[in-house]
């Protein structure tokens, strides 16, 4: 999937519980053009608003 959108996608939120899903969307958002942004899953309606920022009206 990455590689045939990647070039479409500009803001990827990782929502879930645990460290290590934090590590690995910092991993991710240093590795990838793409800003990656992890929340915890108690604020995945913050991660909406973060994701629809991004997007050009």
């Amino acid at each position: 999937m990455w590689r045939r959108f990647s070039d479409d996608i500009y803001r990827f939120a990782i929502v879930g519980q645990g460290r290590l899903l934090a590590w690995a969307s910092d991993v991710a958002d240093r590795l990838t053009d793409a800003e990656v942004e992890f929340f915890d899953h108690d604020d995945r309606d913050e991660a909406w608003d973060w994701i629809s920022e991004g997007i050009a009206a």
